[in-house]
């Protein structure tokens, strides 16, 4: 058996392409724990998903199987959000609360979750992009091309990449 935790940070994409190979071609069990989703994509054969309270539903493919056949990551985070706030509620004492401050904690709210749904969209973006520009490198005769044009590839896709793990550790805070 063979665990993995995010083992595709600080990865470039010589060195990830060599690991999903590898994992392909393991015969044994593999654990892995990965927020790139295209990496689960090609090496995955079942996703484990965490609903909260201990739950763990069981699906076949990867990421985007899950995804199309209704899985939703943000129906998870809705879920959890909401029987997280009667549970905080009941374990807080009621406190009298002047009526800006309810008004101000709703601004707030709102504005995260407007913020929390642009960064959705940031991401998703993000990841259509990383796709994009892997497709490319993978396409035959990318690396027999001038030079410059490999090089701007290559930033792009580091520095996509860089936005999208920003984006990962923006997103992680705003769920906290």
């Amino acid at each position: 058996m063979l665990v993995l935790d995010e083992p595709t940070n600080d990865l470039d994409i010589e060195t990830l392409e060599l690991l999903e190979d590898i994992l392909i071609k393991f015969e044994g069990t593999v654990l892995l724990v990965s927020h790139d989703r295209q990496f689960m994509d090609n090496t995955v054969t079942s996703l484990m998903v965490f609903t909260g309270e201990g739950h763990i539903e069981q699906h076949v493919g990867g990421f985007t199987d899950w995804t199309r056949s209704g899985g939703s990551l943000q129906e998870i985070q809705q879920q959890l959000a909401a029987k997280a706030e009667p549970a905080t509620k009941k374990e807080k004492p009621k406190r009298v609360q002047e009526p800006q401050d309810k008004q101000a904690d709703n601004k707030e709210s709102h504005r995260k979750k407007k913020a929390l749904e642009k960064l959705m969209r940031s991401i998703e973006k993000l990841e259509s992009q990383a796709e994009a520009l892997e497709g490319k490198m993978a396409e035959e005769g990318f690396y027999s091309q001038d030079q410059q044009r490999i090089d701007a590839v290559l930033k792009e896709s580091a520095d996509n990449k860089e936005n999208l793990e920003a984006a990962y550790a923006e997103w992680e805070s705003l769920e906290n």
